[in-house]
């Protein structure tokens, strides 16, 4: 059987650890579960039980993975520490953090991955991982849009998509900086 490899108490590999109460792992099933849900870092209910998802947008969570009668899961973040004002992580601390998550995914090898918000896809799409995509509980939350209608679309994804095959992070090159505005125009007395 796999065993969730701890992270230490005392990690201070980024300027997160300042605020931390707790270090946030992860929550469900870790040996081979169906779905791997991702989001970007700890809330501040999450930051004091040291468990992901556990605040409101955790319950909406929890209600969605119900309604969808998925019942082997994992729940987890890209950060482990809470970011200050609940801001999104920026991508220094995503790439330190996310060395762990990439290795929880490699160790539990869910049978697909499930990106909840824009930044927790991108940083599952810059390494290489293809998930599904609904956006963050907390977007639901504030009314933006109904949820209902993404969580059977993203119930029907997960029962009809084939699972993955690959669990190793493979970095994509990020697109290259575009410098000034295009090329100069040549100069008519020069030529």
């Amino acid at each position: 059987m796999l065993t969730p490899t701890v992270m230490p108490a005392d990690c201070r590999k980024c300027p997160l650890h300042a605020g931390r109460t707790n270090i946030v792992t992860f929550r469900g099933q870790y040996d081979r579960p169906d779905v791997l849900f991702v989001g970007e870092a700890p809330g501040a209910t999450e930051d004091e039980q040291g468990v992901p998802f556990v605040g409101r947008s955790g319950q909406l969570l929890d209600r969605w993975i119900a309604e969808m009668g998925v019942t082997r899961y994992l729940v987890s973040n890209i950060c482990r520490c809470r970011p200050p004002n609940n801001r999104p992580p920026t991508r220094e601390e995503a790439a330190t953090c996310g060395a762990h998550l990439a290795h929880l995914i490699l160790q539990a090898r869910p049978r697909q991955i499930v990106a909840l918000g824009r930044t927790s896809e991108r940083w599952l799409l810059e390494n290489g991982y293809a998930p599904l995509f609904i956006y963050h509980p907390s977007y639901y939350l504030r009314g933006y849009r109904k949820w209902e209608p993404d969580v059977a679309a993203l119930g029907e994804l997960l029962r009809t998509a084939p699972p993955l095959t690959e669990w190793e992070p493979k970095p994509v090159a990020a697109a290259p900086k575009k410098r000034g505005r295009g090329p100069k125009k040549k100069d008519a007395e020069a030529s």
